[in-house]
């Protein structure tokens, strides 16, 4: 029963902890239940929440179960704090009734528990209310009803039909191979051997759960599709770490940064919960990792040894990190930094000199994340509710209830998946979404929000940017938001240090194949219509240099034939050549930062949500990327001084 008191307890939240609620979750300390089988319960409760709220309400539980036994329940658990167990809770009935109705184990609980006997004896007006949803909703079967809320159908509607919502694209289970382990072509002898081969994504994702057949990704190396609700977490390959759950959008920004042994160190500077650096690791040391003799240089990779320093901030965040890197076999040239700030990160120390690289992939709105405008919260019951229902003739209409509590799950970076470490697989669900109208960036609370990120963002991108050594660095963000992405893109290179210091985006010609083949690419109408600001020293963007930046952006819409999640991705080169030699070359961006409500000590402000693209065709416009010059961004006076609150 502690499984039940457990995710009660963590959606509560009654110590205020930070970070999302996935987080928080798996660095609880002294769970009796496992993280895993929490996390999934309260991913398919929310699921089924805004259902599952109805039948409770309808069939009056709340009402006729006010009270349980207090003396009874201190025989089975010790409660946590700040948790009352004298009356069955909303958040507690929609649990129970979630594993009731639709788990196929049951309740987790002993027999005689109290609030096991308290469910159970509504358990037949339950089922019936259930049924009766279903009907409403117009499926013939708990199965296809099921199908649907997994899908991400809308089953709050009360008047949804199998129509648009119910019948949008799956996603596919994409496997990472971990090179650092083993090899592709060993997995398809091993782990796939009984799996064939399909054409598409499509013909993929209308397979059976437990059909046995895969795609191998055109674009990312070492990258399989499996059909949606494949589950490997049970092989051999997912349990040694040789094979990885990883979105094929998040694989794009290790790749698109293409480190070479030339680059010597490479920065993850927001990396929990690790998906990206293992696969930078893999990348740079696995066992297909580029040599300068097999890519464009004649001499030998260098001999130094090299390191991967992931920074996290979060301190538990940070401990999922360490766990999933050494699960990858990462652990020997990984340096991980617990609770180091990014921005915090002395430019100047001796340990980032020989840094040549970096990967950014900070906080975002996320929402390009599958599952986020659908499952937005757990919708909970209440007592008042079940007045308003008339259960007598299901055939009268049911009138509207007040506003209900609603238990909203967000967070900023959490889009990568979280291995199965110790306590069994996660189930597939909702990744601590937002609210759906955190996505429409036309409300002015959204409007503030995306703003806001947009300036930590952009600070991240311009402290990045000073390191003395580094020469490339890829941005990502799991957003769909121009205001987070080509935005963020376009004022980083207007920044003084960007232009003081030769950067420039790398142009889609430049691009390593795979990724230079993806055709959706940035926002063009928005680059082009965007002010990007005049600082007074000519440094004006033309249309061609705006067009160029689009073209050189990498987008992953959701909901399409390519089946991942909403993304975006671009890289920045230095060239020494493309100078502005007549800029501040000692200036930061900082200024506006601090006025966008930007936590200057933290570094930034935690995503809490709120009370929760069309493909660019664009013509080729890349010319070649290593012309740029300083006569892009001319400079008439080298007079303006810029204050910053950061030293270089």
């Amino acid at each position: 029963m502690s499984l039940y008191y457990e995710a009660a307890s963590l959606l509560a939240n009654s110590d205020c902890a930070g970070g999302s609620l996935k987080s928080r979750i798996y660095g609880k300390q002294g769970l009796k239940s496992s993280s895993a089988a929490i996390y999934a319960l309260i991913t398919e409760a929310t699921k089924w929440s805004v259902v599952l709220k109805e039948v409770i309400e309808r069939s009056g539980l709340l009402k006729e179960e006010k009270k349980v036994c207090t003396v009874l329940l201190s025989n089975y658990c010790a409660r946590p704090a700040n948790l009352s167990y004298s009356q069955l809770t909303p958040t507690l009935a929609l649990l129970l009734t979630h594993d009731l109705l639709l788990s196929k184990k049951g309740v987790a609980a002993p027999v005689k528990h109290p609030l096991r006997i308290a469910i159970n004896r509504h358990k037949g007006r339950l089922a019936s209310e259930l049924t009766l949803a279903r009907i409403r909703r117009g499926f013939g079967t708990l199965e296809t009803f099921r199908k649907s809320v997994d899908s991400g159908a809308s089953a709050g509607d009360s008047t949804a039909t199998r129509g648009s919502s119910s019948e949008e694209k799956e996603h596919p289970r994409w496997v990472r191979v971990n090179t650092l382990k083993t090899t592709t072509q060993e997995q398809l002898n091993s782990t796939f051997e009984a799996y064939k081969t399909v054409e598409s994504l499509v013909e993929l994702c209308a397979a059976r759960p437990d059909a046995k057949c895969m795609r191998l990704d055109p674009h990312i190396p070492d990258l399989l599709a499996l059909p949606p609700r494949a589950d490997v977490s049970n092989t051999k390959a997912y349990l040694d770490g040789d094979i990885i759950l990883q979105d094929k959008a998040s694989c794009f920004p290790a790749y698109l940064l293409d480190v070479q042994p030339e680059d010597e160190d490479v920065i993850d500077g927001c990396a929990a919960p690790g998906n990206k650096t293992t696969h930078l690791a893999a990348l740079i040391f696995g066992r297909n990792a580029p040599t300068k003799t097999n890519r464009s240089a004649a001499s030998k990779p260098s001999s130094k040894r090299r390191q991967i320093i992931a920074c996290e901030r979060d301190k538990t965040r940070a401990t999922v990190l360490e766990k999933m890197v050494a699960r990858a076999g990462a652990s020997s040239f990984t340096t991980i930094k617990p609770g180091q700030d990014f921005l915090r990160l002395d430019t100047n120390s001796a340990d980032v000199q020989k840094v040549g690289a970096i990967l950014l992939d900070p906080s975002c709105s996320g929402s390009g994340i599958i599952g986020r405008d659908y499952a937005s919260a757990l919708h909970l019951p209440s007592v008042e509710s079940a007045n308003n229902h008339t259960t007598t003739h299901v055939s009268q209409k049911r009138k509207r209830s007040q506003k209900q509590p609603v238990i909203a799950t967000s967070t900023a970076r959490d889009h990568d998946e979280y291995p199965r470490i110790d306590d069994g697989p996660i189930r597939d669900g909702p990744s601590d979404p937002p609210p759906p109208d955190a996505s429409d960036p036309t409300d002015p609370a959204v409007r503030s929000r995306l703003e806001s990120l947009s300036a930590f963002q952009l600070r991240l991108l311009t402290h990045a940017l000073a390191f003395p050594s580094v020469t490339k660095i890829s941005y990502s963000t799991c957003s769909v938001h121009f205001l987070e992405n080509e935005a963020v893109v376009l004022r980083t290179l207007h920044s003084p240090i960007a232009r003081s210091r030769g950067w420039r985006i790398l142009g889609r010609d430049e691009q390593i194949a795979g990724m230079r083949t993806w055709n959706v690419r940035g926002d063009r109408a928005s680059c082009e219509d965007f002010d990007v600001g005049n600082d007074g020293d000519g440094g004006v963007m033309t249309m061609q240099e705006r067009r160029k930046v689009a073209e050189a952006c990498l987008r992953c819409e959701k909901g399409t034939d390519e089946g991942t999640m909403g993304f975006f991705v671009a890289v920045f080169v230095r060239d020494e050549g493309n100078k502005d030699h007549g800029s501040n070359a000692t200036t930061k961006l900082a200024s506006k930062d601090d006025s966008m409500g930007v936590d200057e000590e933290n570094g930034e402000e935690e995503w809490q949500g709120f009370s929760d693209e069309d493909e660019n065709t664009v013509p080729d416009l890349s010319g070649d990327a290593s012309n740029t010059n300083s006569s892009k961004y001319r400079s008439t006076s080298s007079k303006r001084k810029r204050k910053s609150k950061r030293s270089k």
